[in-house]
């Protein structure tokens, strides 16, 4: 139910500051949260008309009027409660209305468990928070990333014989920024992105493995605390082998709750010779 509210959502946090104060959030959409305090940008919100809003409930003569919707927003280290004005057609302004309230309900549900209204206190006054930039940042972060260099030593493999994938130089799983200084609306802070990885592994005969270690080749495999990253082809033949990274990025931002992105990247490809040995019997 939860999912279906929030795919249904075409915005949750989002604000304006003409119809509200506070520290709130805005230029986002969907909020996502692992219940500590992270906030998951998913997407961005539709253009709406932004001019200054009249009294709640007031109509123009062009057939559109103002609706107040309640926005989750982030003040002070806790989530609180503020609002957003939106002019839409006359005709929409029930079902705008009760899209938001969906909205925001699910956002609660992500954050606290539970859609309960009250146990939000409402934002008081302070400065504007965007934070846009900061998923720009991780966006920007994705072209830095490390990068596979996947190989299986020597270079070919045998029918039976079990073979051990490395990522290669530069193939690492985890990164880190140093720390920038980024402008977050009226909010100037200190934003550090770090992010892990896992990958997949298609191992071109129909089979595919997920891991989270760089791998070790045949030589170290009895290494102590060693991880393999090891397939066993039954066929002979050449296979094409990819390696897939999906990264979880995080920009720690201070002061405010931590902006995350998942990214797949685009996958390393290489083609794999396996062998087929047969024993020769003597006359």
């Amino acid at each position: 139910m939860l999912a279906a509210a929030l795919a249904a959502s075409a915005a949750v946090l989002a604000t304006s500051a003409a119809a509200a104060q506070g520290t709130f959030v805005e230029g986002t959409a969907r909020v996502e949260s692992d219940g500590a305090g992270a906030v998951e940008l998913t997407g961005r919100e539709p253009e709406v008309d932004g001019g200054p809003a009249p009294a709640a409930g007031a109509s123009r003569d062009d057939g559109r009027s103002w609706v107040s919707v309640p926005v989750l927003s982030f003040q002070d280290s806790r989530y609180c409660r503020g609002s957003r004005s939106l002019n839409v057609p006359d005709a929409e302004v029930e079902s705008t209305r009760a899209l938001w309230n969906l909205s925001y309900g699910a956002a609660l549900d992500v954050v606290y468990g539970l859609a309960i209204d009250y146990a939000v206190e409402p934002c008081a006054g302070g400065a504007r928070v965007d934070l846009a930039p900061a998923r720009d940042l991780l966006e920007q972060v994705v072209f830095d990333l490390p990068r596979p260099d996947p190989r299986i030593e020597p270079g070919y493999g045998l029918t039976g014989l079990r073979m051990y994938l490395e990522r290669g130089v530069g193939g690492a799983l985890t990164y880190q920024s140093a720390p920038v200084t980024v402008a977050l609306g009226d909010v100037t802070t200190t934003v550090r992105v770090t992010a892990t990885a896992t990958y997949v592994v298609d191992w071109g005969d129909g089979t595919t493995t997920t891991h989270d270690c760089e791998g070790v080749g045949y030589e170290r495999r009895d290494a102590p605390g060693a991880c393999l990253v090891s397939h066993v082809w039954t066929d002979r033949g050449t296979y094409p082998v990819s390696v897939t990274d999906t990264w979880r990025l995080t920009a720690e931002i201070a002061g405010l709750p931590d902006v995350t992105l998942t990214q797949q990247l685009l996958p390393v490809r290489f083609d794999h010779e396996v062998r087929e040995v047969q024993a020769v019997r003597e006359r």
